[in-house]
């Protein structure tokens, strides 16, 4: 990807940009760091400042960036321009590469090896920027740290501390940042909303234990107050035919208002099927119009592969020569991608309501959002901020004031003892540094 400009850094960027991009032998030098900041506070284009800071001071195959999922590593690769993998991409290609120097150890470290292009060799690795930090389980962080040749000079964590934490154990990007020994620098301004949009104030005001505003004169935040659960699925029903393109989010898979049930209700909505032939695979029919979303790694689908979490457009079957037709499903490339009816059985689901775990990384224009009290178990304001922030334009939230005030009230953080503070700060300790204070 050629970008016309190099971008341009406000002065909190600009911050991190001198410490992390400082010369090994400058004071201001730190060979880890961690940034945070809520969506559209710019840590993307930070990112790709770091990543052409680091193409500079080591050269174009010395730094490489690294993502939880798939589906973050293309879209830092199509924003930034910079190559992007996953983490257990690059595990398992440093894995065959050591296994390929034991089995023939006369064979150059940048011998052909099966790698990916976007994978860095490890002997020539010296610098590593983990996207969508705050996805990473302890588990695999760990791995990810041992992997690291010991000459790697720069890692930097990027990430929302604020959003939901890893599926997996832990709350690793939170916890490096509550040390007090690691750089932490967190953007504040906003950049995808203006000043004066409701969702931009509303996000805030979540992440702060308040109650989000509904102010009847608001263009892009807005609350339909539902007491029971079926008048709620009615509602999200009815907002979503009026508003066929917005995302619609939920706590949950089961239940009246989890993401099976409004799924079926909501095609009937936006892609009535009746009197239509579908194709069917497994036990779901597909059918010209139905959004899908993929849900596992898939390297061999479509021209670069197909990633968990990337959703789609079905735009129907086409002839195949086995005489079986396939599912094109447009994701957007130059090439629609075609399953099989094995593939898409184990690969495709319907993509019209999903649950906000399923949908953190992304954004949509416009979020249908579930807040009910019958998931009051699963309400937290770490999942009402993920998903309110997923919206770039508008946003309606559909559920109870009791759901809304659990929501709100109610933090996960205190669930998670992990002790990776402790132990930092104990590690730093019996070393002899001071404590941090950026």
């Amino acid at each position: 990807m050629n970008r016309a400009a190099a971008p341009q850094f406000s002065s909190e960027q600009q911050a991190v940009i001198d410490r992390v991009l400082a010369p090994p032998n400058s004071s201001l030098a730190t060979k880890i760091a961690a940034i945070t900041g809520p969506p559209g506070s710019g840590k993307t284009t930070l990112s790709e400042g770091i990543m052409g800071g680091w193409t500079r001071m080591f050269g174009r195959s010395s730094s490489m960036a690294l993502s939880p999922t798939g589906k973050a590593a293309r879209r830092f690769k199509e924003v930034t321009g910079h190559p992007c993998a996953t983490i257990h991409r690059a595990l398992v290609a440093w894995e065959k590469a050591a296994k390929a120097l034991i089995d023939d150890p006369s064979s150059s470290k940048n011998a052909e090896w099966g790698s990916p292009s976007d994978i860095v060799p490890r002997g020539s690795l010296r610098a590593v920027l983990i996207d969508e930090a705050s996805m990473v389980d302890m588990q695999l962080m760990l791995r990810l740290m041992q992997a690291l040749p010991p000459w790697t000079e720069r890692i930097v964590l990027v990430g929302d501390s604020d959003q939901l934490p890893s599926v997996g154990a832990g709350c690793v990007l939170r916890d490096v940042m509550a040390s007090g020994y690691i750089p932490t620098f967190r953007l504040t301004r906003i950049y995808r909303q203006d000043d004066d949009s409701w969702i931009r104030v509303n996000t805030q005001r979540i992440n702060q234990g308040e109650r989000p505003i509904a102010d009847p004169n608001a263009i892009d935040w807005f609350e339909s107050i539902c007491e029971d659960a079926l008048s709620a699925v009615d509602q999200v029903v009815a907002l979503a035919k009026e508003h066929p393109n917005a995302q619609v989010l939920t706590p949950t898979h089961r239940g009246p208002l989890g993401a099976e049930n409004l799924n079926r209700l909501v095609r009937e909505a936006v892609n009535p099927i009746a009197n239509r032939t579908g194709w069917t695979a497994g036990e779901t029919t597909f059918f010209r119009g139905d959004r899908v979303v993929h849900k596992k790694n898939n390297y061999g689908l479509g021209p670069s592969g197909v990633f968990n979490g990337e959703t789609a457009l079905v735009v129907g079957p086409v002839p195949s020569n086995d005489d079986d037709d396939r599912l094109a499903v447009d994701y957007g490339y130059e090439e629609k991608v075609l399953y099989d009816r094995e593939t898409a059985a184990k690969e495709l689901r319907l993509a019209f309501a999903l649950t906000v775990h399923s949908f953190q990384g992304s954004e949509t224009t416009e979020a249908i959002i579930v807040v009910h009290s019958s998931h009051s178990f699963l309400l937290n304001r770490q999942i009402l901020y993920t998903a309110a922030s997923r919206a770039r334009e508008k946003l309606w939230i559909v559920g109870n004031e009791k759901g809304i005030v659990r929501a709100v009230k109610h933090s996960q953080t205190v669930q998670r003892r992990t002790r990776l503070t402790e132990r930092l700060r104990e590690k730093f300790t019996n070393s002899g540094c001071a404590g941090l204070t950026t």
